[in-house]
């Protein structure tokens, strides 16, 4: 069963975000976690390089970029930890 299975990460009918599967396989450790890991973080930094450029913010833009992309996917690695240690829990009881 993968996380996107599981409530809370959508339905078999509903996508999940990339950033969830790339922590998925991270801290599952399945092979290409951490270039999974790496790609969300940089595609993120991407948008959200794009997004500061079209509103004027051009100063430090990709160390800004990529420190806000870096901690948006803390959030997502600690949210999807806490994910599969509620579904490892959930297991054992079942």
């Amino acid at each position: 069963m993968l996380l996107r299975d599981v409530q809370g990460f959508g339905e078999a009918d509903r996508p999940t975000l990339p950033s969830v599967l790339a922590a998925e396989r991270l801290l599952t450790r399945q092979d290409g976690g951490w270039k999974a890991v790496a790609m969300s973080v940089l595609s993120r930094a991407g948008i959200l390089s794009l997004g500061m450029a079209v509103v004027g913010e051009r100063e430090h833009l990709a160390r800004n970029a990529i420190a806000g992309s870096v901690l948006v996917e803390l959030f997502v690695l600690w949210e999807v930890s806490e994910q599969l240690k509620g579904r490892a829990s959930f297991a054992r009881v079942a």
